[in-house]
């Protein structure tokens, strides 16, 4: 019985060493690049909505694996806040909650990990994200511009 309990305790302790050390479907350097290119896009595109908003300010934006297999996806949730002038001469806050499903791209040679943003909800029509988007991780100097699709 002694043996047997040092075998499974053997097991049990390979085992959780193979998990920890297995590479993650999503490195953490891509996280952080699609959480830096998220915020500036929610930046630019409350600009080229509102115009008059002032005070952009992302207050939470993180990023984690949504399923497993093929295409590898990923879940970017973000809150974020800004104000405008409202019509009796004051301002209006609005904070913004929402989620958006980014799916991996095939290789294009580029180097760079091409991410699409095709499913994105808000608690609120204050901006609504009406095209799927691609995203670039890496330098935006290298990066190519990419090409807009609309999705219904």
């Amino acid at each position: 019985m002694k043996y047997l309990s040092v075998i499974v305790f053997a097991v049990l302790l390979t085992s959780t060493w193979y998990i920890i050390n297995s590479e993650a479907a999503v490195p953490l350097e891509t996280h952080a690049g699609i959480q830096a290119r998220m915020s500036q896009l929610i930046v630019d595109t409350v600009k080229a909505k509102k115009p008059s908003a002032t005070n952009i300010e992302i207050q939470q934006l993180w990023t984690e694996p949504y399923g497993s297999g093929t295409p590898v996806r990923v879940k970017a949730h973000f809150t974020y806040r800004f104000t405008e002038p409202s019509a009796d001469n004051g301002n209006v806050s609005s904070v913004i909650e929402g989620e958006g499903l980014l799916e991996k791209k095939g290789d294009d040679e580029s180097g760079f990990d091409r991410w699409t943003l095709t499913d994105v909800k808000t608690n609120n029509d204050a901006v609504i994200f009406e095209q799927a988007l691609v995203i670039t991780t890496g330098s935006s100097e290298a990066a190519p511009e990419p090409a807009t699709t609309e999705v219904h």
